[in-house]
């Protein structure tokens, strides 16, 4: 199945393209909150590079959270929009799930006000505290997120989410909406 995958819900935003699980092409998108801008521009650069026709998609996964509240809701708006007029699927994916790369690891999306968003393997995501990030991040063998700056834990690692990862563990379908991931109060 040809499928779009989008995620737009922290800083290193990409698009990717698959076939089944097999990533066909990945495009990051720039650095930064504000990669929005660059979302259409790169998912018809990616059709045109895997001379790929759009009617030739025959799904479309979107990260639905944690993470960025606004960024979150352009990737789904995309989403929504490219999959409606056809009916494609809609698949829903976790942004953690792209960072946890070892069984020993942590994923790691900074929350901005009061710590992180963090996923540790076979455990749900879930809001720590800044106070409580050290404590939960014990002992793990390396801490993978998109931007990390403000934290400072030995074996940090800043990262594209991994597509790959990405389109082989969705989130369980909830219906005809995507309902989103968000971990707290908006504010």
């Amino acid at each position: 199945m040809k499928t779009l995958i989008i995620d737009t819900s922290h800083e290193r935003s990409l698009i990717a393209f698959s076939e089944g699980v097999e990533i066909l092409l990945t495009i990051p998108l720039p650095i930064g909150l504000q990669s929005s801008s660059h979302l259409f521009p790169a998912i018809e650069s990616g059709f045109q590079k895997l001379k790929l026709n759009p009617e030739e998609l025959e799904a479309v996964a979107v990260t639905v959270g944690p993470g960025s509240f606004t960024g979150i809701r352009v990737g789904v708006a995309a989403a929504k929009g490219i999959a409606a007029p056809r009916g494609l699927p809609l698949i829903r994916l976790s942004s953690l799930q792209g960072f946890l790369a070892e069984e020993n690891g942590a994923a790691l999306i900074d929350a901005r006000i009061g710590g992180g968003f963090v996923l540790l393997p076979g455990g749900e995501p879930k809001l720590v505290s800044q106070e409580e990030l050290p404590n939960v991040l014990e002992g793990r063998s390396v801490i993978i997120g998109p931007n990390l700056k403000r934290f400072s834990f030995p074996n940090q690692q800043e990262r594209y989410p991994n597509p790959e990862v990405l389109i082989r563990n969705p989130l369980p379908p909830t219906g005809d909406d995507l309902n989103l991931l968000y971990l707290r109060e908006t504010v």
